[in-house]
């Protein structure tokens, strides 16, 4: 303001704040839009305030954008599709500008996307989950109620990506051999009608036994073998 002007009078509605006296104020408007600015300015000459005509301007608020992202499960080795969406334009933290892009991650990984509109920025996150192969555990193993068959339990619902689960019974020290499977969408149990396999051949009236479990999951990967899981067998001695 030209004129040896002494005093300022901002009138900023919507504003914080929405007035104020200094030269240089700073004002923050928590909504976008078109906002009008008006200042009147001050000087004292001979003892005399002078003030003048109001000086207006409209400013233009841009909202900050709200940026989205997908997340993906993939298998190992897969390729997985992350879009952001809620800007004009996107920079990534693989340094691709565009607002798709295809990732190769070996195990679960996060990627940051920063998209812009109108000089206004706005972070996400965007996560790749690669899931391991777990070792599931073997709940319980009991018989059936003849007890003709031992029935292997496990919990599925600890697990994710899985297509079956694998058992396997011991056959001699030490040696497991596959006896049966069991998709992941059957019951989380598996009843040992196997007579084929290892010497005692699955009979709970023989013998006691162990048993192991396997995961596969929809990836086509094999876990590692769970701990083993020993049943009982009592012989009953007269008196």
């Amino acid at each position: 303001s030209a004129n040896m002007v002494s005093g300022w009078n901002w009138i900023m509605p919507g504003g914080t704040p929405s007035s104020s006296t200094l030269q240089n104020p700073t004002v923050t408007y928590a909504t976008a839009g078109t906002k009008t600015i008006t200042l009147y300015a001050t000087n004292t000459i001979g003892g005399n305030t002078n003030t003048s005509a109001a000086y207006s301007r409209t400013i233009a608020i841009y909202g900050v954008p709200n940026v989205t992202t997908n997340s993906a499960i993939i298998c190992a080795g897969s390729s997985a599709t992350l879009t952001a969406n809620g800007a004009v334009s996107y920079t990534w933290s693989t340094g691709q500008t565009t607002n798709s892009i295809v990732v190769t991650p070996s195990t679960t990984s996060s990627y940051t996307v920063l998209g812009s509109t109108n000089g206004c920025n706005d972070l996400s996150v965007a996560a790749v989950l690669v899931p391991a192969t777990t070792v599931p555990e073997i709940c319980m193993v009991s018989t059936d109620s003849l007890f003709k068959n031992n029935i292997v339990y496990w919990d599925k619902t600890i697990t994710n990506k899985v297509d079956s689960f694998i058992i396997y019974r011991e056959v001699s020290s030490g040696v497991y051999k596959r006896i049966g499977a069991q998709p992941y969408s059957f019951l989380s149990r598996f009843i040992d009608t196997t007579r084929s396999v290892g010497p005692a051949n699955g009979d709970p009236n023989i013998t006691s036994y162990r048993y192991k479990l396997q995961l596969r999951d929809s990836c086509g990967n094999y876990s590692a073998l769970s701990p083993y899981h020993n049943t009982f067998f009592f012989n009953a001695i007269p008196n």
